[in-house]
């Protein structure tokens, strides 16, 4: 019992630690973990009871969560949008270039965040019904949605033949497009 007395004794510097844990983290459990390095378990029961006693903590604590929320949405849209410069190689294993890889999955993932009545299937499954299933509804979208949605798809489509070629992440440098060629 002495043992739980010394565990709730929460100080400001260990509340601090257990909200820039949460924030970095987002789980409660490893944030509670970090903060109390020489607890007996997890430590999570005293930054509860603390919540449940103080507003201003229970806030930050809310704050922390939607602080680490908006940073993967953030992350999602840079590795959908920005996207990371990763090497072209040659044959001989030069490197040639660079090139943008963007995550296409997460692009989708997005637009339906955001776009509700889009709901993305499968590869398999938007191609099978593209050609021969139900209406997926993708009437609904304006014209330049349209082509941009058949655009990814297509790239992934080719991403995914590639993948299963064996080519691996690194490109042939004849089979670049020109616009990479020449970088």
């Amino acid at each position: 019992m002495p043992r739980r007395s010394k565990q709730a004794h929460l100080t400001p510097q260990r509340k601090a630690a257990f909200l820039e844990a949460l924030h970095a983290c987002g789980v409660v459990t490893r944030a509670a973990k970090l903060a109390s390095p020489d607890a007996s378990g997890s430590g999570i029961q005293t930054f509860r009871d603390e919540r449940k006693r103080d507003p201003e903590f229970a806030r930050a604590w809310d704050e922390a969560l939607e602080q680490h929320a908006g940073d993967l949405v953030a992350e999602l849209y840079r590795r959908a949008v920005v996207g990371d410069q990763v090497p072209i190689v040659s044959p001989k294993g030069e490197v040639v270039g660079f090139r943008t890889i963007r995550s296409d999955k997460l692009l989708l993932e997005a637009v339906r965040a955001h776009a509700p009545e889009f709901t993305p299937r499968s590869e398999s499954t938007v191609t099978a019904k593209v050609s021969k299933g139900p209406d997926l509804g993708l009437g609904k979208l304006s014209p330049e949605n349209q082509d941009r949605l058949r655009l990814i798809l297509e790239d992934e489509l080719a991403r995914e033949q590639q993948r299963a070629l064996g080519s691996g992440d690194t490109a042939p440098y004849s089979a670049l497009p020109i616009e990479e060629r020449e970088r």
